[in-house]
């Protein structure tokens, strides 16, 4: 692990909550949905769903990315 993962942590952190993106940070992940689900409920998993994205490709493109991640 490099050494200044504290601070990129931190950096990323910052950065998606800025943008809104860290919903799926702070949420487990939301139960998949069906007919029945309501539309409070369809657009709760889609912002979890796009955060999500986001914050996967954000870790895949980063420098700081572990050569495991890929």
């Amino acid at each position: 692990m490099r050494e200044n993962y504290k601070q990129w942590k931190e950096w990323v952190l910052l950065h998606l909550g800025v943008v809104d993106l860290d919903y799926a940070l702070c949420r487990d992940e939301l139960v998949e949905l069906m007919d029945s689900s309501t539309s409070e409920e369809i657009v709760l998993y889609e912002q979890w769903e796009r955060s999500n994205h986001f914050c996967t490709c954000l870790l895949y493109t980063s420098d700081a990315a572990d050569d495991s991640l890929r």
